[in-house]
């Protein structure tokens, strides 16, 4: 991505190089231009730079890049998410924790049924009853029981 800048301001961002073609169609670049071809019409390359990382109650908005140390880098601003965003973001993460805690009982259903011989079968009720309490009041971060594993009564 680019940014058209004009005494060190930036003029706009981002640019991609076919649209500022069209707006320019008056201006000739070559179809591979180098990067002092591009600043010559005040056209920068900028620098991706990693989105910061921030939980549910933020929003991270792009900036306009920053020039630091001869380079346009990406910029990112950190804001707090609105009471709206924040309680959408919520009722999502816990459908996902229902939706999740759901597939993992569905999973173990089969150890309930009564011809499997499970020594630890009570182990297994005992998970998925908490797994079941995640689906039924679903919250943004339930404790995910740990599955047992499966203790089988072999005769031989």
């Amino acid at each position: 991505m680019y940014v058209l800048v004009f005494d060190n301001k930036v003029v706009k961002y981002p640019l991609s190089l076919p649209v500022w073609r069209i707006e320019n169609p008056n201006v000739s670049l070559p179809v591979q231009p180098t990067g002092e071809q591009l600043a010559e019409q005040g056209i920068f390359l900028v620098s991706p730079v990693p989105e910061p990382t921030v939980d549910y109650k933020k929003n991270v908005i792009e900036k306009n890049p920053t020039l630091i140390n001869g380079a346009w880098l990406q910029t990112w601003e950190v804001v707090p998410a609105t009471p709206e965003e924040i309680t959408i973001r919520e009722e999502e993460i816990k459908m996902d924790n229902k939706n999740k805690a759901a597939l993992l009982l569905s999973e173990t259903d089969w150890t309930q049924i009564g011809d499997v011989d499970l020594l630890n079968k009570a182990e297994f009720a005992t998970y998925r009853s908490a797994l079941r309490q995640i689906v039924f009041t679903p919250s943004i971060d339930p404790v995910f029981p740990v599955k047992p594993d499966e203790d089988w009564n072999i005769v031989n």
